[in-house]
């Protein structure tokens, strides 16, 4: 009975980890997307206003003091949230700080982002450096991934942590799972389940904490070893290899998708034309919470096969948001129109992914474009999906 829950929390863990370290990539992106849209400078809601949800805020840098009757969404360089969240709270940017209280999950990613307030539900934080302050007060389970992480906060249930320095100070009520290069447990530390750690040594465990459980220790390889072994021209080589074998991929779908639908492509690129904002906008809001919805569907027994099927169609979106991209760029160069030949067609995306693979290979370019690729093809098939029939079959 014990191996089985012992194995039952590894793979959980393990779930859990790929897909915090997963937003960590993005954490260095966030500086560089507010300032893909026209918006405010600063965006303030005052401290004596009261919005009916759900509220999108925008800007360079975003503050909450007022409260908020339904699910907040926030994005900025800066973004600082006081007020009260009736509902869900997602947030992003470069640097995120959550003080007020949020009755709904937290769900955070940023280069720095730290945790002050209180909520009801679950918290998922992702960044480069997250902290979890003395005077936070989580409601349910907390996971967190990053390169240093610190608990100050008390836990009511469990910990699922991740990161290259994890670093506890505080009371868990139930389970502390830990992955990390450096390992370290304060003598304020008071762990009333079960504590399982994966790192490459074992964890700094001070005299005074007190482990009600069991620990479970297991042993793996540095995170960065393999990126050690391997040299820049491997690398590249690499990147080239996998940069090809996309190209070629993207063209068969096309092909498919072309030969069972002929105005699919064109017809998807409609949105980026018409409402270029719009269309971001839309495929920003999709690419960010989709990951979340996945994740709390994969850890509620009931809804890992629908989690499952949101994943696929996840990917699915993501590999089609190049190829409509693609046959956007392709149809503006030749300035082609929506009914075209097979061949020229063929001729508009193949041009239009050349530009983009050879794009996506420039170092510090590269994620910029990826990213640009993603939000506005994932928009413009999230828009195209809720046009009316009437304006899709227009032209027809």
């Amino acid at each position: 009975m014990k191996n089985f829950s012992v194995n039952s929390r590894t793979r959980r863990l393990s779930v859990i980890i790929l897909f915090l370290l997963s937003l960590v990539t993005l954490a260095g992106t966030v500086s560089a997307r507010p300032h893909m849209f026209n918006r405010e400078a600063r965006q303030i809601h005052q401290e004596n206003e009261t919005l009916d949800g759900p509220g999108f805020f925008a800007g360079d840098n975003v503050r909450i003091d007022g409260d908020i009757n339904g699910t907040a969404f926030a994005s900025g360089d800066n973004v600082e949230v006081n007020g009260d969240i009736n509902g869900a709270l997602f947030v992003i940017g470069g640097s995120v700080r959550v003080n007020g209280e949020v009755n709904g999950n937290i769900y955070g990613l940023g280069q720095t982002i730290r945790f002050s307030g209180q909520n009801e539900g679950e918290v998922f934080l992702a960044g480069e450096r997250v902290t979890i302050d003395q005077a936070a007060q989580s409601g349910r389970d907390v996971f967190t991934a990053g390169m240093d992480v610190f608990i100050d906060g008390d836990v009511p249930r469990h910990l699922f942590a991740a990161g290259e320095n994890v670093a506890l100070n505080s009371m868990i009520g139930g389970d502390a799972n830990v992955s990390g290069e450096d390992i370290t447990l304060s003598d304020s530390v008071s762990i009333e389940g079960d504590f399982f750690y994966e790192s490459p040594s074992e964890a700094e465990i001070a005299q005074n904490a007190t482990i009600a459980g069991q620990t479970d220790y297991s042993e793996r390889e540095p995170w960065n070893t393999m990126q050690m072994t391997i040299g820049q021209r491997e690398r590249w080589l690499f990147r080239i290899l996998y940069a090809i074998w996309y190209f070629l991929s993207a063209l068969v779908i096309w092909l498919v998708i072309r030969l069972l639908r002929p105005h699919y492509w064109t017809d998807n690129t409609r949105p980026i034309a018409t409402t270029p904002l719009k269309t971001m906008g839309f495929g920003l809001l999709s690419v960010i919470a989709t990951p979340f919805v996945i994740l709390f569907l994969m850890i509620t027994i009931i809804g890992i096969p629908m989690g499952i099927i949101l994943a696929l169609l996840y990917g699915i979106a993501i590999a089609f948001s190049k190829i409509v991209v693609a046959t956007f760029i392709g149809s503006y160069i030749f300035k082609a129109s929506d009914r075209e030949s097979f061949g020229k067609e063929f001729l508009i995306v193949l041009s239009g992914l050349l530009i983009l693979d050879l794009l996506i290979l420039i170092p510090y370019v590269g994620w910029v474009v990826r990213l640009f690729v993603g939000i506005t093809g994932v928009g413009a098939l999230v828009l195209f999906r809720h046009e009316p029939t009437e304006a899709k079959h227009a032209e027809y």
